[in-house]
C-alpha cells in the first residue's frame, strides 16, 4: 500500500511540476474606463517643438495644433483641440487597444534620454481613475529598444511606441 501511495504521490509531483506558469501577455488594458489618453512626438532638438498633439477621449480623436504644449510644463498643459473626423479615430484606436498595462505600473515621468543629442520625445498622458500619469519617452524609443545614451528600454514599450509611430504617420 505504501508502495501505491508512494508512486501516486510521485506521479502527481510529476505533473505539477512539469506545468509551467502561463503569463499573459499585458498588451491591452482596460482603457476604455480611462477618461483620456494624449499622445505626441515632440521635437526638442533646437527647442521645443510639439506641431500636432493628439487627444483620445469618448471614442473621439482630437487635434491641437495651437503649439501651447511647448510653452508650459507638461503638468500645466491644457489640451485645446478639435474634434477629427471618425476615420481618423479609427485610425488610432491601436493606441487605446496597445497600451501596455505595464506602463501603469512605472512610476517614472522620464524613460530614456529625451531631448537628448537634439532628440525629442514620444509624450504620453493618461486620465484613468481620476489620477493623471505622464511620461516623457526618449524618442529613440520609435526605432530601436536602446536610448540616446544607449541605455536598455523595456521591449513592451519599444514595441507600443513603434505601433504609435505608425498612428502618427497616417494622421
Amino acid at each position: 500500500m505504501k508502495i501505491k501511495t508512494l508512486a501516486l504521490f510521485i506521479f502527481l509531483l510529476s505533473i505539477v511540476s512539469g506545468c509551467k506558469k502561463v503569463e499573459v501577455a499585458a498588451t491591452e488594458v482596460p482603457i476604455s474606463n480611462a477618461d483620456y489618453i494624449i499622445f505626441s512626438n515632440v521635437n526638442l532638438g533646437w527647442g521645443c517643438k510639439a506641431a500636432k498633439v493628439y487627444k483620445i477621449e469618448n471614442q473621439k480623436l482630437y487635434l491641437d495644433e495651437s503649439g501651447g504644449f511647448c510653452k508650459v510644463e507638461a503638468k500645466d498643459y491644457v489640451f485645446k483641440g478639435n474634434v477629427l473626423e471618425d476615420n481618423k479615430f479609427k485610425n488610432a484606436e491601436n493606441i487605446l487597444k496597445l497600451f501596455p498595462a505595464k506602463l501603469l505600473e512605472d512610476t517614472r515621468e522620464t524613460i530614456g534620454c529625451p531631448g537628448c543629442a537634439d532628440g525629442g520625445m514620444l509624450y504620453l498622458e493618461i486620465k484613468k481613475d481620476n489620477k493623471i500619469q505622464r511620461w516623457r519617452i526618449d524618442d529613440a524609443v520609435f526605432y530601436k529598444e536602446l536610448d540616446t545614451n544607449n541605455q536598455p528600454i523595456p521591449s513592451y514599450l519599444s514595441s507600443y511606441a513603434k505601433e504609435v509611430k505608425k498612428v502618427l504617420e497616417i494622421l
